[in-house]
């Protein structure tokens, strides 16, 4: 079955940006159709402008955790001034020893230190562009430019940056009425134009995509030598244990093809998996197709038609309803950053405007985002400032060439002095705790409750709270809490890091996964089939070293 085409200029598409209007402007506007056809470019320009700049901070801070993980684990064993650091800002071999030291007996902690401990990291070295590839696409953004006759507007569907308001014309003058002046205009132009020129590394992306032939793994090694029992004399009998095991961890998208060659860099050929724009070709933007050049996303696993459904299209209540200000997204000129508010979603400028509401309810995670990603309910309250923490004293310094744009930000909705979650992002779209429901119910792909995202290893149970740390994979917890931390637990739980689990479920599931033990003979099999397609096998291209 082939997806239905969308055609430019359709109404689902005009009535949505024609909703955009704040009343007390309507008139205004409606005076000419130059002054209408400005609003529309600016505010496709303004969206088209807010997503790259958020996108790319995001993808800079992967590359910048991915440097981290890189790092030597034991100190100075290549020659580097910096060692791998976890979430907490503390050494990852520090942290790795102690838990070693503490589970040996009283006979074999005797004389053991930390010269009978090693760890191989086996990305150790690898740049982050080696193993994680930015999957940049090439995409634009679709506005009708209407011109007027003695009778009647025409309306043309052009690119937003092939047809950008021209100083001196009735549609610059209008725009500029609108917006305040010129120089608005002008500063989203040169964005746009930025953006467009920008060079391999630095353009947009939907994500990044893991090297299945670069494998995340860490092997340890630790010597002891008790006594035996009853054996007083003569020396301790030599004990050595090693293992592997890929660490704590969770998906972090899926490929963009469902293969991946041993020799390439990226996912290529058999069938597409993410339904997106088309992967950046170089070239200029042709003709006006949206199946070509419209950002279409995956809603759901196995997802051919994306935003070009009528479902899609009437995904959320009452779109004619939303009212915007042309400087509803102010972010344009207050840059991202430790300091400023780092809000890319739409504000209330004006009264009656709601834009914001509707872009949040958007952003609310769908079974594509739960099924190919590991999401954290509660991101803000558990890890943003220690991960602002280890970016300030740690990634800075790891890659000098981060601007403060890259700085940690909380979940998209999330402003200054406003905390903001993915949990409240789905309990706002879906009106749990009051407020309209402004997710179709009759939309099959949105997360209804927080605790959907809940889907991997999970706790015993309330009940272990006093020895947490016993995982069991039980089904029928998968998408349940009971309790969020959030939402008020007992002090000596809520108020110490060491009881707390990814997912913010104090009784429930957990997102994440836990460390898997893996097999040396594996790590070092020359026939593994993890490449996708028949044939594509071989090893890894970080075995373990011979001595390991």
């Amino acid at each position: 079955m082939q997806p239905p085409t969308l055609i430019p200029g359709l109404p689902s598409f005009a009535v949505i940006l024609n909703a955009f209007v704040v009343p007390h402007l309507q008139n205004q506007i409606q005076k000419t159709c130059e002054g209408y056809s400005g609003y529309n470019w600016f505010f496709a320009a303004s969206i088209y402008a807010a997503y790259y700049y958020d996108q790319i901070s995001r993808r800079q801070l992967i590359n910048a955790l991915a440097l981290n993980m890189a790092q030597p684990i034991a100190g100075n064993s290549s020659g580097s001034s910096h060692v791998m650091r976890d979430l907490k800002n503390e050494s990852v071999y520090q942290g790795a020893y102690n838990t070693f030291f503490k589970n040996l007996t009283p006979t074999n902690s005797q004389g053991v230190s930390v010269s009978d401990f090693k760890v191989f990291n086996s990305i150790e070295g690898w740049s982050p562009k080696d193993w994680l590839h930015a999957i940049e696409v090439f995409f634009t953004i679709i506005y009708s430019k209407l011109t007027s006759s003695a009778s009647e507007c025409a309306d043309e569907a052009l690119h937003m940056f092939d047809a950008m308001p021209t100083t001196g014309t009735q549609e610059y003058n209008k725009l500029a009425t609108l917006v305040g002046g010129v120089g608005q205009i002008e500063h989203l132009k040169n964005l746009v134009t930025q953006i467009k020129a920008m060079p391999p590394g630095e353009r947009m992306s939907v994500g990044v995509e893991k090297n299945p032939w670069v494998m995340l793994y860490n092997g340890v090694t630790a010597t002891t030598k008790p006594r035996q029992l009853f054996s007083p004399f003569g020396g301790g009998v030599k004990l050595e244990a090693r293992a592997f095991a890929q660490p704590f961890g969770g998906h972090i998208g899926p490929w963009y093809w469902s293969q991946w060659p041993r020799s390439s860099n990226k996912s290529a050929g058999g069938a597409k998996i993410q339904l997106s724009p088309e992967e950046y070709g170089g070239a200029s933007f042709g003709p006006t197709d949206p199946n070509i050049y419209m950002p279409q996303y995956s809603k759901y696993p196995g997802d051919q038609f994306g935003l070009k459904s009528y479902l899609a299209q009437k995904s959320l209540f009452n779109q004619v309803g939303i009212r915007a200000n042309p400087l509803d997204y102010r972010f344009l000129y207050s840059p991202l950053g430790a300091s400023t508010s780092n809000d890319i979603v739409a504000k209330h400028s004006t009264a009656g405007s709601n834009v914001r509401q509707y872009e949040v309810a958007a952003l609310a995670p769908d079974l594509f985002d739960v099924t190919y990603y590991s999401i954290q309910p509660n991101f803000q309250d558990r890890y943003l400032a220690d991960l602002q923490n280890l970016f300030i004293n740690h990634l800075s310094t790891l890659d000098p060439s981060l601007q403060d744009t890259v700085y940690p930000r909380a979940d998209l909705g999330a402003s200054s002095g406003t905390p903001y979650t993915v949990k409240k992002q789905i309990e706002f779209a879906r009106g749990i705790g009051g407020g309209p429901v402004l997710h179709n119910i009759n939309v099959f792909w949105y997360i209804q409750r927080p605790e959907h995202l809940l889907t991997s290893w999970v706790y015993g149970g309330a009940a272990d709270r006093d020895t947490f740390g016993i995982y069991e994979e039980d089904p029928k917890r998968f998408g349940v809490c009971n309790k969020f931390d959030s939402d008020g637990l007992p002090n000596d739980i809520q108020n110490d890091p060491e009881k707390t689990v990814p997912g913010a479920c104090y009784d429930g599931g957990r997102s994440g996964f836990s460390v898997k033990i893996v097999s040396p003979s594996y790590l070092k099999y020359d026939q593994l089939n993890i490449g996708g397609g028949v044939g594509n096998s071989g090893p890894i291209k970080n075995p373990p070293p011979p001595n390991w």
